[in-house]
């Protein structure tokens, strides 16, 4: 699995998807650690924020809004975040490629980003609750 072994001035220029996610949050950690292990050809950059927060920096992502949601960089530089996020993600990996002409098919976008919005609000609040361990 590629992870941070790039430094800022590659990140800057990806030629593969980058993935931000909050590492601390089990249920992110655990369908991000599903996701490298689909990831067999190293075709994502996943990178760990509670590890390597200073890897935002360049991308004009503030740490709290990618702590509030899943944010990637797309190939061409384009920051990405919430469910654009994983379709960044499913477009790369076998399994899920299909999920993606789908979901655009059948016009998902808006209806899958108010469902994310909603568990992505409710996970960032719960984590906050349990003493707000979202930190730089």
């Amino acid at each position: 699995m590629r992870s941070v072994d790039m430094n800022q001035e590659e990140l800057l220029q990806p030629i593969q998807p980058i993935i931000f996610y909050d590492g601390g949050c089990s249920l992110c950690l655990r369908e991000i650690r599903h996701y490298q292990h689909i990831d067999q050809q190293q075709r994502i950059c996943w990178i760990d924020l509670t590890r390597k927060p200073e890897m935002l920096s360049g991308y004009a992502i503030s740490y709290e809004a990618a702590m509030r949601q899943l944010h990637g960089v797309n190939p061409a530089g384009d920051v990405v975040k919430g469910v654009d996020s994983f379709l960044l993600i499913w477009q790369h990996l076998p399994r899920y490629r299909m999920l993606v002409g789908l979901i655009h098919t059948l016009r998902l976008n808006k209806v899958l980003n108010l469902v994310y919005g909603v568990v992505a609000r409710w996970r960032y609040k719960r984590r906050c609750d349990e003493g707000c361990v979202i930190k730089r």
